[in-house]
């Protein structure tokens, strides 16, 4: 693309010095924003807050082939650079991105997930599961649909290693227009007005911001829910009130779009959970184990109050304080994971930290009885699915879906899920996740 139709796309940009008739008619071979990124032929952006750390970034970005600058007025650039000036860097930056792909969500039909939190623990982020239900569901509905999320960014048939939050306008429309042109119909895209000064304003179809209610007709297990969607009583192996209203919050989407819901509800018996989110390890045992991201005391309260509410049998909880944590973020931690029958005290990251100095935050003084110290991970899932009993359930609790532990030095492979299979198998049951 030339560097003047970009520029003509993006309001009230203007070259600070008239530049040569050849300077207009430059290629564009990308945008960044980070210097450290620019390839040849790139427009650097200079965005406002870079600049305040590293007013003399635009200086790099050029010595890397920066073919030409946008920036605020009184930015610091090299001179004889051509620079095009305009009133906020960091929506230019999104226009500019927009320009540059054609305009690719002008395409797509987008539906956004706005809401925020899942029922009255007000703990986790319904937004995660809902986009990743919804993306689900409509593509099992037959629309070619792309997620723009925090637990994947999927598009065109590829998997991208960053979450939404960590996404730049150039990189999201990227994304967009390799869906465009993979036959993509529609995209989920989770919370982007939290994202909108990267991303610019986007223009949805849809917005799901609040999740319904539960019906009373509804009822949970800890093997799957029973639930009434529009008149009809369906089986789903979702878990808890939380997988329900986030599936409802999903199905009402499809509703509003036109989707009849008879092409997915005969699905839902198959339909997998959300990562990190009560995800079932089933090989036949007569006893839950499910693997979920709760780390804080609220996400810790809220899954294991989920499991109350499921299972007539023990919660027995597998879960450690990451490095990250402060000692009131550990106490605090501890004290929610005392709501559960048996509390496996391990390891979730600890870093540097010997997890005896963890623990001392970790482990309340009047609940100890209750909580057996482990520092091995695989060790305490292995003890904890031992010791669980018919009607049980297994909370392994803090990884979810990330699948590494960092300790002592080094990142190595750890999944939870994997590692349950194992002891299961020990116990002589097997199956598949």
């Amino acid at each position: 693309m030339l560097l003047r139709d970009v520029i003509a796309q993006v309001p009230e940009a203007r070259f600070a010095v008239p530049p040569a008739r050849d300077v207009r008619d430059a290629v564009v071979n990308g945008l960044s924003h980070d210097p450290m990124r620019v390839e040849h032929g790139d427009l650097f952006v200079c965005l406002n807050e870079r600049t305040r750390d590293n007013p003399f970034a635009s200086f790099a970005a050029v010595a890397r082939g920066a073919s030409a600058v946008l920036c605020e007025p009184g930015t610091i650039v090299p001179p004889h650079v051509p620079r095009i000036e305009v009133r906020d860097s960091g929506a230019a930056f999104a226009q500019a991105a927009a320009a540059y792909f054609g305009h690719p969500a002008r395409s797509l039909s987008l539906v956004a997930v706005e809401c925020a939190t899942a029922g009255p623990g007000e703990a986790r982020c319904a937004a995660t599961n809902v986009a990743w239900l919804l993306t689900r569901l409509m593509r099992l509905a037959g629309a070619n649909t792309a997620l723009v999320g925090e637990l994947a960014c999927e598009a065109g048939g590829r998997e991208l290693p960053l979450a939404a939050s960590r996404l730049d306008a150039f990189e999201l429309q990227r994304l967009l227009d390799a869906h465009r042109h993979s036959g993509g119909s529609a995209c989920v895209l989770q919370q982007p007005r939290a994202h909108a000064s990267r991303w610019g304003e986007l223009r949805c179809a849809e917005t799901v911001r609040e999740l319904p209610r539960p019906e009373a007709q509804d009822s949970f297990s800890w093997r799957g829910s029973r639930l009434l969607l529009n008149g009809l009583r369906v089986s789903t192996p979702l878990i808890g009130s939380g997988n329900a209203a986030a599936l409802r919050a999903a199905l009402a989407v499809l509703l509003r779009l036109g989707i009849r819901h008879d092409r997915v509800i005969g699905a839902l018996p198959g339909l997998g959970s959300t990562p990190g989110f009560l995800q079932p390890v089933n090989a036949g045992q007569p006893f839950g184990v499910f693997v979920d991201a709760a780390r804080t005391a609220r996400e810790l309260a809220e899954a294991i109050r989920e499991l109350r509410a499921t299972t007539p049998g023990r919660i027995l909880l597998v879960a450690g304080p990451p490095a990250e944590f402060s000692s009131e973020e550990r106490r605090a931690q501890g004290l929610a994971a005392g709501a559960a029958d048996v509390v496996f005290a391990t390891t979730d990251d600890p870093g540097e930290f010997a997890p005896e100095t963890l623990w001392r935050d970790f482990v309340p003084a009047a609940s100890h009885p209750k909580f057996i110290l482990e520092s091995d991970r695989a060790r305490a899932i292995d003890r904890a699915i031992r010791a669980a009993r018919a009607n049980d359930v297994v909370l392994l609790a803090g990884k979810g879906h990330r699948r590494t532990q960092e300790m002592d030095g080094t990142v190595e492979p750890f999944d939870d899920a994997a590692h349950a299979v194992e002891a299961l198998a020990l116990r002589g049951f097997g199956g598949d996740l």
